[in-house]
């Protein structure tokens, strides 16, 4: 099986990331989408087409079914090359139609912090969560659970927030005891002890076993020049792929593909 994970900018590279993910869909199993916009705005739309890079993704891959979940509403202010949107973005997790869906949970994982909220008003309309499916596969019923972790403050160190959604992810993948894979941007440091905590809850990190170097890759300094005048400068990791000890791992890469700001991590495996 394949799962491929990305954080795919809120479709700010919309042609070449449909490429890339029609392409995939060929070979893939499962898609993890985070920053994935949608709008019910019709005059909007047909504006600004990518407003409802869901629409499109959907429309790129006729045989998945989609779970998505908002992070935030309607009112959310999305910024695309200076200009401002209001619009939803969230969670989104594409499975192969020959694949069944059993159960479909959103997970919130922790709260905004107060201060977040006071200095950028985008945080206070953002609920962290963990969109999670159990799928029933040809040897029986796993985990996938989708993360978009909490962005503030920029340093990706540990908070208390933080440890609390390491925390409150541990405990949701604690009720199955199947095999289980979560992934997606935690927005988090390598050397966290929010990351400590996952792999203390016996699941493979696999940016660590597999010597990944970096999940932003070349794009990201061209999409925001400003990352490194700030404090924090650029940093190489936010994405993650955890596993539970029953999935033997095929093949693990994060290639350098300009789709977006993150670079998609491609996981083939099979289970023990």
């Amino acid at each position: 099986m394949k799962l491929i994970s990305l954080n795919i900018c809120a479709g700010e590279q919309t042609e070449s990331l449909v490429k890339f993910i029609t392409e995939s869909a060929e070979t893939a199993d499962i898609f993890c989408f985070q920053e994935v916009v949608k709008s019910d705005d019709a005059e909007l739309i047909k504006k600004h087409p990518r407003v409802n890079i869901f629409s499109i993704i959907q429309s790129a891959l006729p045989d998945f079914s989609v779970s998505f979940t908002p992070i935030s509403d309607a009112r959310s202010p999305i910024y695309f090359q200076n200009n401002v949107f209001y619009c939803a973005i969230g969670l989104a997790t594409f499975v192969r139609k020959s694949f069944l869906i059993k159960n479909t949970q959103e997970i919130i994982l922790c709260k905004i912090p107060k201060k977040a909220a006071q200095e950028d008003v985008r945080y206070d309309l953002l609920t962290i969560k963990m969109l999670l499916l159990k799928i029933l596969g040809e040897k029986g019923v796993f985990m996938v659970g989708n993360v978009h972790g909490i962005a503030y403050p920029g340093s990706k160190m540990d908070t208390k927030p933080r440890l609390t959604q390491s925390r409150n992810i541990i405990s949701a993948l604690k009720l199955f005891s199947g095999p289980k894979i979560v992934t997606g941007d935690f927005n988090l440091l390598p050397n966290t002890r929010s990351i400590a905590l996952l792999e203390e809850a016996e699941l493979r990190n696999l940016i660590k076993e597999y010597g990944i170097k970096t999940t932003r890759g070349s794009l990201v300094k061209k999409l925001h020049p400003e990352y490194g005048l700030g404090k924090n400068n650029f940093q190489e990791f936010a994405d993650y792929m955890f596993i539970s000890r029953d999935i033997s791992p095929r093949n693990f890469l994060v290639p350098d593909i300009p789709v977006s700001d993150h670079l998609p991590l491609i996981f083939e495996f099979e289970f023990s």
